[in-house]
């Protein structure tokens, strides 16, 4: 039996996957532009994905006590599976995209080391490298085109990779590290926001975030270009968004604490106990499945019922690998499995 805390962070976890698996049926799929709205939440998965994945190195340091080998070696297989995403999804070359499997990767050995500091220290790194991201991003981004990162027909050389990974890929380190960063040191403080934070505190919270979020959101909606995609929100990342993007992600936080998600909850949960293996799972089938048969594109009708099908079936296909862990006990111990399939 997970606990409520477990139970809290893998209901997040399905939902940047839910989200994530909608975003991607829209960019490859839907007919005609998104509405604004769903451009948001398209933009929200990512950051929300690696705040989390912050929290859980914090969890780990903080409960189990893991050496610094651990996460590096952790980092490394995620790694690893980024690069396999590169070559045989997107078909381009890797390490030069930097996409969000990267950073999630790179960030799990140095959150453990960011960890190890003083909170005064922590304060300072987050601010820092957030602060610097402006000033970074004018001074060597000139161009950017979103539509070229990770593209081979353009990349015959690795000369920009060092660039991508700190500013220009999908995902750099400025200013996605700090996001991560600030996930691991929510970590450390998590019982006052999932066991101990009251009602009143609570709805302060909330609607404190709720207000941070659509100003934000309001000076973000202009950059929404022709065509509306998720991405034009996120490329180049700005404070603004990633201002949206935290208090959107703290609102998530309480509305999880508080509701009461029943079925929904339950399902979301096996989602984010595998999330790793359905993000690539689905990557696999939207890309050598969906986009053959549905050459055409598809309304929004027709993508919804599409969405709910398929989520449907990887809901089944998470309780599957559910099930075999629960009957496997010696191969849900493997480390790579439980790398690749969750605890």
């Amino acid at each position: 039996m997970r606990n409520l805390r477990e139970l809290n962070f893998d209901i997040l976890r399905g939902l940047a996957i839910a989200i994530m698996v909608a975003a991607h049926l829209a960019d490859h799929l839907l007919r005609g532009p998104q509405p604004t709205w769903f451009v948001f939440l398209g933009a929200l998965a990512a950051p929300l994905f690696i705040f989390l994945a912050g929290m859980m190195v914090a969890l780990s340091f903080v409960y189990k006590n893991y050496p610094f080998s651990y996460y590096l070696k952790r980092g490394l297989v995620i790694f690893g599976i980024a690069v396999l995403v590169d070559i045989a999804i997107w078909q381009a070359y890797p390490l030069v995209s930097f996409d969000v499997l990267y950073l999630i990767a790179v960030s799990i050995p140095l959150t453990y080391l960011f960890l190890r500091l003083n909170l005064s220290l922590q304060m300072v790194v987050i601010a820092g490298l957030f602060f610097a991201t402006p000033f970074l991003q004018n001074m060597f981004i000139t161009d950017f085109s979103p539509s070229i990162v990770g593209d081979a027909s353009v990349q015959g050389e690795y000369t920009g990779a060092l660039a991508h990974f700190f500013l220009g890929g999908w995902f750099p380190i400025f200013p996605w590290l700090p996001v991560a960063f600030l996930g691991a040191l929510l970590g450390t403080f998590h019982r006052r926001f999932f066991n101990d934070l009251p009602k009143g505190r609570s709805a302060i919270a909330f609607l404190s975030f709720f207000f941070i979020s659509a100003s934000s959101a309001y000076f973000l909606k202009d950059v929404i270009v022709e065509g509306n995609y998720f991405r034009d929100l996120m490329y180049i990342p700005s404070l603004v968004y990633i201002t949206w993007a935290l208090s959107s992600v703290g609102l998530l936080f309480i509305l999880v604490q508080r509701a009461q998600l029943f079925f929904v909850g339950q399902a979301l949960s096996l989602l984010g106990r595998v999330a790793l293996f359905i993000y690539v799972f689905h990557l696999v089938i939207i890309s050598y499945i969906f986009e053959s048969f549905f050459s055409n594109r598809l309304s929004g009708i027709e993508l919804t019922a599409l969405y709910l099908t398929f989520v449907i079936f990887l809901i089944a296909c998470a309780y599957g690998i559910f099930k075999i862990k629960e009957r496997r006990s010696a191969l849900a111990n493997n480390r790579l499995f439980r790398a690749l399939f969750g605890s």
